[in-house]
């Protein structure tokens, strides 16, 4: 499978996602390349999250977790 970096656009080629430990980015590099310009506040969300943008897994946070002996 080809798996393309979305920090510099490099096509790494991998038989599993195990081959790739800094996915989606090829390399360590590029993984904080792409942290730095969060934080210095290039990447911004298009529009404030709204509820309907969560998905039921996210909003389900106080549920009880399900007991694996029953």
């Amino acid at each position: 499978m080809d798996v393309r970096c979305p920090s510099c656009g490099s096509v790494s080629k991998v038989s599993g996602l195990a081959e790739l430990p800094t996915f989606p980015f090829c390399s360590d590099r590029c993984r904080l390349v792409d942290l730095g310009k969060w934080m210095e506040g290039s990447y911004r969300f298009s529009r404030p999250i709204v509820e309907d943008d969560l998905s039921a897994h996210d909003l389900d946070f106080e549920a009880e977790p399900e007991d694996p002996s029953s």
